[in-house]
């Protein structure tokens, strides 16, 4: 009885006379989409009465966020092993592209963790094996950082989900 674009694999349920249910096969709707869905004039509900006119609405799924972040607080090393954990599946080398780290007057450059800085590093590797698949990062600087000095980062907008079309809508 309704139609949804992009097509989502999934059942459709009638709850009561007025409310139609959707199920996607998957576990839920990919994040990062807009939506449009449309149900048909002539559409009869569980009661028998059909609907005169098409109704088409559209709706959006989230998109990309920082959930988690690791480290924190004020006294880090040089060469600190970063994570980041997100609210859906990302494809590692692109986000990282959009990962920025300043301070004391210089944008550093980045590189993805090898699995092994991974194991080697208690903290980050039980995020990492708490983490949903393919919903985070581990990266380095490929410099140490400078001493006695305060940094940032972010994920800047503009960084893609790996689930559906929509960017990040603003730095984080």
């Amino acid at each position: 009885p309704v139609g949804i674009k992009p097509k989502v694999e999934g059942t459709w349920r009638w709850i009561g006379t007025e409310t139609l249910v959707f199920k996607p096969k998957a576990d839920r709707l990919p994040m990062a989409t807009e939506y449009t869905a449309a149900l048909r004039s002539g559409t009869k509900a569980a009661d028998g009465s059909a609907f005169d006119k098409a109704v088409e609405w559209s709706f959006k799924t989230p998109p990309l966020e920082v959930e988690r972040w690791y480290p924190t607080g004020s006294s880090q090393p040089r060469r600190p092993l970063f994570f980041l954990q997100f609210n859906q599946r990302v494809d590692r080398e692109k986000v990282l592209e959009y990962v920025k780290i300043w301070g004391g007057g210089n944008i550093y450059d980045l590189r993805l963790a090898t699995d092994a800085e991974i194991q080697d590093d208690e903290r980050v590797s039980r995020l990492a094996e708490r983490a949903p698949k393919d919903q985070w990062i581990a990266f380095k600087t490929k410099s140490p950082l400078k001493v006695a000095t305060q940094f940032k980062f972010a994920v800047q907008e503009g960084a893609p989900s790996a689930e559906g079309a929509l960017k990040k809508p603003k730095d984080s």
